[in-house]
């Protein structure tokens, strides 16, 4: 099973509590956010595949599973293009 670190995990943590999994609300994405500016800064090695398997472990559909680790990977380039 894929773990992340100590704060990442506390910040995927925040994000899936706060979050309505049968629809998100747009102020869900804010601490989603914070968790993939946090991953890219720290670089926090976790592949979508594994973000997608942890949210569905966490009670979000396969579906929406799927498109927030997409987010999460294009989130990832995004910020770290802006480091460089």
């Amino acid at each position: 099973m894929p773990r992340l670190p100590k704060v990442a995990g506390r910040l995927f943590d925040t994000f899936v509590a706060r979050t309505n999994k049968s629809m998100m609300h747009d102020l869900d994405w804010g601490p989603f956010y914070k968790f993939i500016h946090h991953c890219a800064c720290q670089r926090v090695l976790m592949r979508p595949a594994d973000l997608q398997y942890l949210l569905e472990q966490r009670g979000f559909d396969a579906h929406q599973a799927r498109h927030l680790s997409d987010v999460y990977d294009h989130g990832l380039y995004l910020v770290r293009m802006s480091l460089r």
